[in-house]
């Protein structure tokens, strides 16, 4: 009897280890990358030749994935999801709210999952007239999208606002564009209504150059950013004009921001760097890469681990 029970009970601590070790996450069953160097994500599967991947986002659960993909030269963003069911993803489809729309791309997730924070021209017949939508999901379908409210939507009489992203607290960071296309980020803090007021973050962070695709951390700690420009960017000898390329910034130990850091070659390349994205479980960063000059680009990533290394730095 005791040698039976003593059974069941090492039965039981062995499935709970197992259930604990397994990731309830499917990146399309490929391996790990690496710290050392960002490596292209699922090619053939997600990464295909010939076409221009700008973004990839999967939801806090892992059972959904939305994919961003762009016509040349940004003419119009197409915005594709897949569900993963009975251990395996499902066949790509455009999200119904993203079509008949020039352009919806920028997704990102809220904690839970069943909000959807996005950019899109949808109602505009300008090019790049884009504003900051929401949608909600409700019984595993989504609803019609809400446009967010003047204060995010023309800040200081802004042309266009990008690229959403949202911390564990709610605050809402994004891209806010005026007529001259110097584009800084802009913070709006949650509240019970909405958000407050948008201001402009530091100057750590912001410059006299463009800054694109703020993405920050869940306790915003630390943002990663894209600033185009800069004189510490990687070069492109044919197109020296772009030197997009990936930043990072830490906060002190009074909540005040560090001066951004360039990230180094395990991340940048020669070529234009775009469009961050977390992993839900925290491990990696996802990021689009474009070759200006053959105008295809591919999903990369890395093992999140690398900014340790940058961490020390400040």
């Amino acid at each position: 009897m005791i040698h039976n029970y003593m059974k069941y009970i090492i039965t039981i601590m062995f499935l709970v280890l197992f259930t604990a070790c397994k990731t309830p996450y499917h990146y399309f069953g490929q391996e790990p990358p690496s710290v050392d160097k960002a490596e292209v994500f699922a090619p053939g599967i997600i990464s295909l030749k010939n076409r221009y991947e700008q973004n990839l986002v999967f939801s806090p659960k892992g059972d959904e994935v939305i994919l961003s993909l762009s016509e040349k030269d940004w003419k119009s963003f197409t915005m594709l999801y897949a569900l993963y069911n009975d251990g395996k993803w499902g066949k790509f489809d455009t999200l119904p709210f993203s079509k008949n729309v020039r352009s919806t791309l920028e997704p990102f997730y809220t904690e839970n999952g069943n909000r959807l924070y996005f950019t899109s021209d949808k109602g505009s017949t300008k090019r790049w007239d884009t504003k900051l939508w929401t949608v909600t999901k409700t019984n595993a379908i989504w609803g019609n999208p809400t446009l967010l409210d003047n204060s995010i939507n023309s800040r200081n009489n802004a042309i266009a606002q990008f690229f959403p992203s949202i911390s564990k607290k709610g605050n809402l960071f994004y891209i806010n564009t005026p007529q001259d296309w110097q584009t800084d980020i802009y913070k709006a803090e949650k509240t019970k209504n909405g958000f407050k007021t948008p201001v402009k973050v530091s100057n750590a962070i912001n410059s006299n150059k463009m800054e694109w695709d703020p993405i920050i951390a869940p306790d915003e700690s630390y943002m990663l950013f894209l600033s185009r420009g800069r004189e510490d960017a990687l070069e492109e000898k044919d197109a020296p004009y772009i030197r997009q390329d990936i930043y990072i910034a830490f906060k002190d130990n009074n909540g005040s921001w560090r001066e951004a850091i360039h990230l180094g070659k395990e991340v940048n390349s020669i070529y234009m760097e775009q469009a961050l994205s977390f992993s839900p479980d925290m491990k990696y960063l996802f990021f689009g890469r474009l070759n200006t000059q053959t105008w295809e680009a591919d999903i990369y990533w890395i093992n999140l681990k690398f900014i340790e290394k940058y961490r020390k730095m400040n």
